[in-house]
């Protein structure tokens, strides 16, 4: 699961996922040798930029067998998962370095079906109270877009009413909760 970035001799790299890693011990004349074999996918390539890398998704570079390969750095991991102008709504952290943000596209995100699943006490309302805190700016029980007059319409059917404490503020970070519960609800 980590990456690998190969160099392709023109100031470029290819970058790939480890999928698989084996030694093979061999022996000759009483000397023990190894051999590593890193079996990885390619993911895409950072492209030198006047002197500033980029990430390309997809194979734009081929390296030889015989260019030297690097594990990735936080700085690596920034370029690929940090925010762009595409790439700007902040899902979480890197589980394999949190100093790490990872951003994804959220118009590409929430215009699509999402599916989260897991078994009983997973976390799954957990990952969508954080989706939606995060959409909506609340964190740490404040309002990000208080002052910004952002606006931002999400509705929630919680029939089992897991998510209002999540998004439950005080009146001051200006953030408006309609709920609707069987005491105020009014259907004609």
């Amino acid at each position: 699961g980590k990456f690998l970035k190969i160099e392709d001799g023109n100031h470029n790299y290819a970058v790939a996922i480890i999928n698989n890693l084996t030694a093979q011990k061999s022996e000759k004349d009483g000397d023990i040798a190894w051999t590593f074999v890193i079996e990885a996918s390619p993911v895409g390539a950072l492209i030198n930029n006047d002197d500033t890398l980029e990430f390309k998704r997809g194979t734009q570079v081929l390296p030889v067998p015989t260019e030297i390969a690097h594990t990735f750095g936080a700085e690596d991991l920034s370029i690929i998962f940090s925010d762009d102008s595409s790439f700007g709504f902040k899902v979480g952290s890197l589980s394999g370095n949190p100093s790490v943000p990872f951003c994804i596209n959220g118009d590409r995100f929430f215009g699509k079906h999402i599916g989260i699943v897991g078994s009983t006490g997973s976390g799954k309302s957990c990952a969508v109270s954080s989706l939606i805190q995060n959409a909506v700016g609340i964190a740490n029980a404040k309002n990000s877009n208080r002052e910004n007059k952002k606006n931002s319409h999400v509705i929630i059917f919680d029939i089992h009413s897991e998510y209002s404490s999540a998004f439950t503020v005080d009146d001051e970070e200006k953030f408006n909760l309609n709920k609707l519960d069987v005491d105020n609800i009014r259907l004609p």
